[in-house]
């Protein structure tokens, strides 16, 4: 049985899957929080017959709602199948950079990048105990770059449409991620022969991705306007009200903005060995793919403008990459050491490297922050099916937590804007769709209201009068109708 488990850890993408695994397991089982709540809702919304957008608006790409739906459709309000589910995603993202790293770098250097990027590209210095649009994106991103790369080596056309159609996928994930076209499209055109066919086959992966994609909208009525609104109209706003906050800081603090990111001390460690692979000239391909990688990625994290860090989750591959050029580069000259003096030095900065790793945010937000606990979500939940029908429609007002009720509880919103307090508020700053949200309920009264601590809750005053309080826990309430 030893033996088995031996051979199998030592597949670079086995060993980089259970070091993901191993990292995750303590949050295996932990409710989604905020962001990831929307996204669950509007794809639950969507299996119902209910457009993203037009009729539940969020401002991420529409492919991020469809892959949680498919989850949805399997395994219904779990954390568990959610968090499992992007596993295998980063599983996926994982085997293509071994793949990437293995042409360039060869297996041992593929094995240490594998289980490197299963710590790091699990870890919470980046949140990615959240499922965020970066984790979703992550399989893509890598694949981008890796069929690029394929194609430059092998010339078959097939690497170049899938690479287009990579990008395409970015793209209706998250606008911003599309940024690594650049590199992409440099690596294809370093084949000197067949340019314009890669080139053309780029675009065409792009465009039918995009087909298949905006065809649910194409055909529904107002379908392509809301998609307009949500995923440009409103990010534009969102980067503009960022930018022009900046703007009003003091010099010292727009400074301090230009480095700011997540993981920091790993961030620069990484670019430091990557510098002395390149002075090394070990691998100075995969080192110059990587540093493009990392470089276009901070730029992509950077327009959001707030250093939130799932937005510099796409680094995390090329800077795993660059570490362990780097570190092999400087292995490289220790021959002074002994065997056994080599393998300690190596388990103490693998030891120093997954205890940074392993610091970050708080690892269960609603078990450790302010507010009610995960407990009181599913109480909540059990009482809305109980007194509300599946073809109901229900509101939360919540403003950080509380909007995973309409996911657990397997209901929809009553209101196109069912998340207006988060949309009004810090840090964004938009103006706020109270009006419009008021409007939606008028027209249709929801059947349960539930008003979470600290949320903004007097527009909804008029609605509670044929209401009735059936439960209130840690001042979270849930009204229902008589």
């Amino acid at each position: 049985m030893r033996a088995v488990i031996a051979r199998a850890l030592g597949s670079p993408v086995v060993a980089g899957a259970f070091a993901a695994a191993l990292t995750r397991a303590a949050n295996i089982r932990d409710l989604v929080a905020l962001d990831v709540s929307i996204y669950l809702t509007v794809a639950r919304g969507w299996l119902d017959g209910l457009l993203p957008y037009r009729d539940l608006f969020d401002h991420k790409g529409p492919l991020a709602y469809a892959l949680f739906a498919v989850v949805e459709a399997v395994v219904p309000s779990s954390s568990f199948a959610i968090r499992f589910a992007l596993l295998l995603l980063f599983v996926v993202a994982l085997a293509q950079l071994v793949g990437l790293v293995r042409r360039h770098a060869g297996p041992r250097t593929a094995w240490l990048v594998a289980v490197l990027f299963g710590m790091a590209g699990s870890s919470p210095q980046w949140d990615t105990i959240e499922p965020n649009a970066e984790q979703l994106a992550l399989p893509a991103l890598v694949a981008a770059v890796d069929l690029a790369d394929r194609y430059e080596r092998s010339g078959r056309l097939v690497h170049a449409l899938g690479a287009g159609a990579m990008l395409g996928v970015l793209l209706w994930i998250k606008p911003q991620f599309v940024v690594i076209a650049p590199l992409v499209l440099v690596l294809l055109l370093r084949r000197p022969r067949r340019r314009l066919a890669a080139s053309a086959l780029v675009v065409a992966g792009a465009m039918l991705v995009t087909a298949v994609v905006l065809a649910p909208f194409a055909t529904a009525d107002g379908g392509l306007a809301a998609l307009r609104d949500g995923l440009f109209t409103y990010n534009r706003a969102y980067a503009n009200i960022g930018l022009t906050d900046l703007a009003h800081r003091s010099l010292l603090e727009q400074l301090a903005w230009l480095p700011g990111m997540a993981a920091l001390p790993f961030t620069l460690g990484a670019v430091a060995l990557g510098a002395l692979a390149w002075i090394e000239r070990r691998c100075r391909g995969l080192v110059a793919i990587c540093a493009a990688w990392v470089g276009l990625e901070f730029l992509a994290a950077k327009l959001g403008v707030r250093d939130f860090p799932h937005y510099f989750q796409p680094l995390v591959p090329g800077l795993c990459v660059l570490a362990v050029l780097g570190a092999e580069a400087a292995a490289a000259h220790l021959t002074g050491l002994t065997h056994t003096g080599r393998l300690a030095l190596a388990a103490a900065v693998w030891a120093t490297v997954a205890a940074f790793l392993a610091l970050g945010p708080a690892r269960d937000r609603l078990a450790s922050g302010a507010g009610p606990q995960p407990a009181v979500y599913g109480i909540f939940a059990g009482l809305i099916r109980a007194h509300t029908k599946p073809s109901d429609r229900i509101y939360v007002a919540a403003y950080d937590n509380g909007y995973q009720l309409y996911w657990l509880a397997d209901r929809n919103p009553a209101a196109r804007f069912f998340f207006p307090a988060i949309m009004g508020g810090p840090p964004i700053k938009v103006i706020p769709r109270y009006d419009l949200t008021v409007a939606d309920l008028q027209r249709r009264l929801p059947a349960a209201v539930v008003i979470w601590p600290g949320a903004e809750a007097s527009y909804l005053q008029p609605f509670l009068a044929g209401m009735r309080l059936i439960a209130s826990i840690d001042d979270a309430k849930l009204y229902v109708r008589r």
